[in-house]
């Protein structure tokens, strides 16, 4: 981090395809978040908090 804010080294360029993937990741989550329901994504919410805490286990 030192190295970069100080400008000793670079930060590396983004090829097309992940300047692409970025920005269709940026978009999909978004339309996704229209197209489910309320209800919809909490379920999915509660699914992945479970998996998140179950990882300890």
């Amino acid at each position: 981090m030192v190295d970069i804010a100080t400008g000793e080294t670079t930060v590396p360029e983004q090829t097309a395809n992940e300047k692409r993937a970025s920005k269709a990741g940026k978009v999909g989550g978004v339309a996704r978040a229209k197209a489910l329901t309320p209800a919809q994504r909490a379920e999915i919410a509660t699914i992945a908090a479970s998996t998140r805490w179950k990882k300890g286990d």
